[in-house]
């Protein structure tokens, strides 16, 4: 099977983003987990993927502040990001809306 794309997941729940990842390398993409921002900022500036996916419910995170940080860095600005885990708030899509993220995924 070709390789679709380079799928970076961020959040802090090990099992979850292991199903994912487990679910997008079955469909033919690339998964990495990501469980610490400064991990995923490093991995983002180094392994260039295709796409970003973070999880809402990584509050540690700080989901939102990674967001910005991924779309206003010069190493990473054109890769679209994710959020998934949404619980379809107004103020959650506002909040993804004014930050520029590219799509939103409920849960």
């Amino acid at each position: 099977m070709s390789r679709l794309a380079n799928v970076l997941i961020a959040g802090n729940n090990g099992p979850r983003l292991g199903e994912l990842a487990d679910s997008l390398t079955e469909c033919g993409f690339q998964a990495t987990q990501c469980t610490s921002a400064p991990g995923l900022l490093e991995e983002a500036r180094l392994g260039q993927p295709d796409v970003a996916l973070i999880d809402l419910t990584a509050g540690s995170l700080g989901p939102m502040e990674l967001a910005i940080k991924l779309i206003n860095s010069t190493d990473t600005g054109g890769m679209p990001v994710i959020l998934f885990g949404a619980d379809g708030s107004e103020e959650t899509f506002s909040q993804a809306v004014d930050i520029g993220v590219d799509d939103i995924i409920l849960e």
